[in-house]
């Protein structure tokens, strides 16, 4: 029984995070007018080639998607070495401040 339970928490954590990759995606592929860009867990921001601005951009529509603030000191792309780093950082402060993510 609690096997069952930690199976399908997993799973559930699984789908969290790849609607939030999905989500990053998307993001990215309109701020940077690429519709062809596909991001992986393993991406690296320094991959993307974004300017100053479009990291700020980045971070803003994230915070508006999502509906929460980032720490300061978190809106730093070099504070993620993947999009792992930052889809865990995501998930964990839309726990923090729940939203209504049915669209994702």
């Amino acid at each position: 029984m609690r096997y069952c339970k930690l199976v399908e928490k997993i799973r559930k954590d699984e789908s969290e995070m790849d609607n939030i990759l999905f989500q990053l995606n998307r993001i990215l592929s309109e701020l940077i007018q690429n519709d062809d860009l596909k991001i992986t867990y393993n991406s690296k921001f320094e991959e993307l080639n974004l300017d100053s601005i479009e990291n700020i951009e980045f971070f803003i529509k994230i915070e508006e998607y999502f509906g929460f603030e980032f720490e300061d000191e978190m809106q730093l792309p070099e504070k993620y070495s993947s999009m792992l780093d930052l889809c865990e950082y995501i998930s964990k402060m839309i726990h923090v401040n729940p939203k209504d993510h049915s669209i994702m």
